[in-house]
């Protein structure tokens, strides 16, 4: 059964994801026009208000369904943010994404720091590889697709494993974003979070 919700109307018109909510294996689907500037204060900060939501990140068509399928087979309420743009598909058809887990994407041993992205922002870090691996310089690439409960443990083994140079490419507030989820879930094992915003499209007036 499909059941559509007006989740914080005042907002609905500044929404540009797509919200997803089981309730008692009722799948609720809220979705609005892209207003970038806004959209950035609102969204994940609203998901992490509620510790028993989980929240998801999708970066492509891939990542989209099997998420998709991850809420309605999840007992309890999830949101996931999409993106607008037409992002490329890098993920193959057979990957699965486990709501709690996170892919690696580049890695090598010489890794200098983690930079760790999800949705649009995943795709200026895999730039951000490129780019200095042509300078020889090598990073470790990290889709937090599920930011809301987070893969603790591989963020910190990560971290430990870059000389503690963790960093994350922020869409949103600094405050209430990704810096902040994986800023909490590396705390305990005396390791720090950098974040770094980017802009998606234009800005508005």
């Amino acid at each position: 059964m499909l059941l559509v919700f007006i989740l914080g109307g005042e907002y609905l018109l500044l929404h540009g994801s797509s919200i997803f909510i089981q309730l008692s294996g009722i799948l609720g689907l809220a979705f609005g026009v892209v207003m970038t500037f806004f959209e950035l204060l609102v969204q994940f900060l609203q998901a992490f208000i509620f510790p028993l939501l989980t929240a998801l990140y999708t970066s492509d068509a891939v990542s989209a369904e099997r998420l998709i399928g991850e809420a309605a087979a999840h007992q309890g309420p999830v949101y996931i943010r999409t993106s607008r743009p037409k992002t490329p598909v890098i993920y193959d058809n057979a990957e699965q994404f486990p709501i709690g887990g996170l892919k690696v994407l580049r890695q090598g041993a010489d890794d200098t720091a983690t930079v760790i992205g999800a949705g649009v922002t995943l795709f200026e870090a895999l730039k951000a590889y490129d780019a200095l691996k042509e300078k020889g310089v090598h990073i470790r690439v990290i889709d937090l697709y599920s930011v809301q409960p987070v893969d603790a443990v591989s963020l910190i083994e990560a971290g430990r494993a870059t000389g503690g140079r963790l960093i994350t490419v922020e869409d949103h507030y600094i405050a209430g974003g990704l810096g902040d989820a994986v800023a909490r879930a590396v705390a305990p094992a005396g390791l720090a979070v950098t974040s770094a915003t980017c802009r998606i499209g234009p800005a508005i007036a």
